[in-house]
């Protein structure tokens, strides 16, 4: 390998280096239910109302009338 291929190699390398690095700092944003939901979401703790309980829940207790 002469001196100029070394010199390319590296080059490369530095250049897939950085795609990666370039990907891993501005990718995919995430879309996990950890992440769109609030803190505590369907418990007796969560800050929205609309998703404090589980609809599954909610719907066992208005067929049954009590809680499970």
């Amino acid at each position: 390998m002469t001196f100029k291929e070394a010199i390319a190699a590296e080059v490369r390398e530095a250049k897939v280096r950085a795609v990666n690095q370039h990907y891993i700092l501005n990718g995919l944003s995430a879309n996990t239910h950890s992440a769109t939901m609030p803190a505590y979401a369907f418990t007796a703790a969560c800050p929205d109302k609309a998703i404090r309980e589980p609809v599954c829940k909610l719907l066992f207790r208005r067929k049954y009338g009590k809680k499970d």
